[in-house]
């Protein structure tokens, strides 16, 4: 199936894309969590997948299990983070594409932008919760949502893109993507992730893929290699 990239009267696509566990290897927050949360952290996620909670709700309640400085948390990722396979072929193809890309994530933006200008990548655009120090540990301000029927942040940004005329790919793979990735013309999750999972049971036609490198192949132009899920 072959993805169209022109958008409503002939707009470019936006893709926006996840950080934690996409454009990484691992989630820096589940790292943090599984090691100096006080706390039962996953039973906060399971809140989240079920819609009981809000992912600023549940990204405050989990963060504040953890007594870690802003510093501390750079130290201690810097030793175990690395990007997926691809997310320079990504970005070379959304250039060359003319496509807007964006970072879209719920995790913590001085890690995020910290990670991208370690790897130059410093001139990404990043949208994602303002991590605060509050003398015991973080807290966050999360983004501001414009579009009355958007359910967080990520679909927020979907939304607003595709109001602007621009057709939207999703990348993402976890709970807080789903609505986001609803939401969006194209659909990628993270082979065998949480989002994989969920889109499945939610009837999402979307494609999956382990190496960014397969997005960029789908979106500019071949979608050739990539499996397939949905009607």
């Amino acid at each position: 199936m072959e993805l169209a990239t022109e958008g409503p009267g002939g707009g470019k696509i936006s893709v926006l894309c996840d950080f934690d566990g996409t454009i990484t290897l691992i989630d820096t927050a589940e790292f943090l969590l599984d090691r100096y949360a006080d706390g039962d952290w996953r039973r906060v996620e399971d809140l989240l997948e079920d819609g009981r909670i809000t992912i600023d709700q549940c990204m405050s309640t989990q963060f504040a299990m953890i007594s870690l400085s802003r510093q501390n948390m750079l130290t201690e990722l810097d030793k175990v983070v690395v990007p997926r396979p691809g997310f320079s072929r990504l970005l070379d193809a959304c250039s060359a594409g003319s496509a807007r890309f964006r970072v879209t994530s719920a995790g913590l933006d001085f890690y995020i932008r910290h990670f991208l200008a370690a790897n130059g990548w410093g001139a990404v655009e990043v949208v994602a919760p303002e991590v605060m120090d509050n003398g015991s540990g973080v807290s966050f301000r999360f983004p501001p949502i414009r579009e009355p029927q958007a359910r967080n942040f990520k679909e927020d940004q979907v939304l607003r893109e595709r109001a602007s005329g621009r057709r939207v790919a999703y990348i993402g793979d976890g709970v807080s993507d789903l609505w986001a990735a609803l939401s969006a013309d194209h659909a990628f999750a993270v082979r065998a992730s949480r989002l994989d999972r969920l889109l499945s049971r939610e009837g999402k036609e979307h494609r999956t893929f382990t190496d960014l490198g397969e997005v960029a192949e789908a979106l500019f132009p071949s979608p050739a290699g990539l499996e397939v899920h949905g009607p």
